[in-house]
């Protein structure tokens, strides 16, 4: 408002000032884009990008969270693609008796996610998880534990229970790892996968997949929406015919390769529709694309700010936020420059 009453002075103070709260929702990117519109360094904070947890300097960036992740003596790589089959147990010497060792809930973990055994795996480290409640980087490993078990929803679950403290007290890379823990790439194969073959940005897809489901593939909601990408079983019928799957069934929406496939093609078929705005895409997405159409021909005249406060389901103009302050958060974390 300030901004279009020629206030630029004001407009650019109240923008700066969102960007001071370094919360990276929406409205920091939105606050962003604006200053940058107006010529203005945004001045936003930037993530540390080499804490991903896949680089294979991770154990020397994060010593307190890797330099022990996995029991002394396994010979594994620690950057998601673990050994198979090649296991060694913590080392037992000579005049040790096997029978007489003690293993914790997360040294079981460990081994379990060596052997690629990850729902025993995510058993042990459920247990184990209330040893760490007191201990930054000890919550921080059990949430990478998570990761590298491909559970997404209790490696977020472990940040989001403890967010407030995480977040006050963490300081530069572990601040910067935090943020990784909390928008995972899961799901790397099938997302780089199906992004290439429908065309879409993989972290437009992610972002969604996050704001639906939050990585769970066995997510249904109220509405019968089912999968990671939140289906419906019509439209995901309409979707198996469109690419030829056969033998469609409800359940083949909690597969995650099926769910990523559709929503991924779903998804493309929105961008297309709408002239690529990702807005636009994502909002058609949620609220169906008549309902988009009647917006964009009421409302299609509005800067995208605007436009969006303009939106009248109050469950599709929340989730456009959502998703498009995900989008903008991924490409800080992801994108190559």
């Amino acid at each position: 408002c300030l901004e279009k009453t020629g206030d630029k002075d004001s407009a650019v103070s109240a923008y700066k000032e969102i960007i001071d709260l370094k919360s990276y929702t929406y409205y920091t990117f939105a606050a962003r884009n604006a200053l940058e519109r107006n010529g203005v360094d945004a001045g936003l904070e930037m993530i540390n990008t080499e804490v991903y947890p896949q680089n294979p300097d991770i154990v020397s960036l994060l010593p307190e969270v890797y330099g022990d992740l996995f029991n002394e003596g396994n010979n594994s790589d620690i950057t998601g693609t673990t050994g198979s089959g090649n296991v060694q147990d913590t080392q037992i010497t000579s005049n040790q008796d096997e029978e007489d060792m003690v293993f914790t809930h997360i040294q079981k973990a460990k081994e379990l996610l060596i052997i690629e055994f990850y729902k025993s795996a995510d058993a042990e480290i459920e247990a184990s998880s209330k040893e760490y409640e007191n201990d930054d980087y000890g919550l921080l490993q059990i949430s990478t534990l998570y990761l590298l078990a491909q559970d997404y929803i209790g490696s977020q679950k472990v940040i989001s229970k403890n967010y407030t403290k995480l977040s006050g007290s963490l300081t530069s890379p572990y601040k910067d790892y935090f943020y990784y823990l909390m928008y995972p790439y899961g799901f790397r194969d099938y997302i780089d996968r199906y992004s290439a073959e429908f065309g879409v940005d993989p972290l437009f897809l992610l972002a969604v997949i996050r704001e639906e489901s939050r990585f769970d593939p066995g997510a249904v909601s109220y509405a019968g929406a089912r999968g990671l990408m939140q289906i419906m079983p019509a439209t995901g019928k309409g979707i198996a015919g469109s690419l030829g799957i056969n033998g469609f069934n409800n359940d083949m929406l909690l597969d995650a390769g099926t769910s990523i496939k559709m929503g991924a093609y779903y998804l493309k078929k929105q961008l297309d529709s709408f002239g690529q705005n990702k807005y636009y895409a994502c909002g058609a997405y949620n609220g169906g694309p008549g309902a988009m159409n009647r917006w964009i021909s009421n409302f299609g005249n509005k800067d995208i700010d605007e436009f969006i406060e303009y939106v009248t389901y109050d469950e599709t103009r929340n989730y456009i936020k959502k998703v498009m302050g995900s989008y903008y958060f991924y490409q800080m974390l992801y994108q190559k420059p």
